[in-house]
């Protein structure tokens, strides 16, 4: 369960919780990203909604999937489509294919950030 921990420096609330495997080997990279103040933030609350990864000022959430039941499966479309609402481009990918095929994931993401 997510449980709010004070950021006093931001000024807001985040919600820690354990990173999983392949989430800490994408943000290995991802927190190296920066391009002229465009950060990915780790596990930043938007709205009603925690995303894994989200870049603020390119508009981008990034999201992994493990297994996953149809209650899941429902959940992870309406965040979704709240934060597609709000204008983020949200991308998706497997544990599976972070954890053995990084160099493709990150290929994606730059050229969505492009």
């Amino acid at each position: 369960m997510d449980k709010p921990i004070s950021n006093e420096k931001r000024g807001r609330f985040r919600y820690a919780r354990e990173l999983t495997l392949a989430e800490k080997t994408l943000w290995e990279y991802l927190q190296r990203y920066d391009d002229n103040g465009a950060k990915f933030l780790k596990l930043e609350r938007i709205g009603d909604y925690t995303a894994t990864f989200a870049n603020i000022k390119e508009k981008m959430i990034i999201e992994l999937n493990g297994a996953q039941t149809p209650l899941d499966k429902a959940e992870k479309e309406r965040k979704d489509a709240w934060f597609k609402s709000q204008g983020y481009k949200v991308l998706r990918f497997w544990d599976n294919d972070v954890l053995k095929n990084i160099n493709s994931v990150l290929e994606y993401i730059t050229k969505r950030l492009l």
